[in-house]
């Protein structure tokens, strides 16, 4: 190959510009599960799990061949591991034998459009293990999960 490179000019870099919007803080989480409310739940950890990875359903009749994301069968999960409190407060091992549902609701973050928000209606106990952290005794307990939402906002 043969050619003529042309001279090649300086061209100054445009001015970068970042996004000023904060990561949301895991600080100040509203949570409850049943009577195991903010006040008392004094948590550790938390985490959901949807129990399977969302699948792209694509389709000939969508104009970019994409029907859509769906998750097909699931079983998701929440995990808690948080400071015990009285069993007259809330009981997890009484929901894992009776099989009670409880609600979960959890707000992280408190500035509109930098917010997400899990609620659950139907969640029962369905693993409940004693742990222990930093001298105090904790519950590890993870719920079964028949409902949620998961909305950013």
């Amino acid at each position: 190959l043969r050619g003529l490179v042309a001279e090649i000019s300086q061209v100054a870099l445009p001015a970068i510009t970042y996004d000023s919007q904060a990561p949301l803080a895991g600080v100040g989480l509203v949570m409850s599960v049943g009577a195991w409310a903010t006040t008392n739940l004094d948590h550790l950890t938390a985490e959901f799990d949807q129990g399977v990875d969302p699948q792209q359903l694509d389709s000939g009749n969508a104009a970019d061949g994409i029907k859509e994301f769906d998750y097909g069968e699931a079983s998701p999960t929440f995990t808690l591991s948080g400071r015990k409190i009285a069993l007259a407060t809330y009981d997890p091992y009484a929901d894992h034998l009776a099989r009670t549902t409880r609600a979960i609701a959890v707000t992280y973050g408190s500035v509109a459009f930098n917010r997400l928000k899990f609620n659950v209606t139907n969640a029962y106990a369905d693993q409940v293990r004693n742990s222990a952290s930093q001298g105090f005794a904790n519950w590890d307990v993870t719920y079964r999960l028949t409902d949620f939402t998961l909305q950013s906002d």
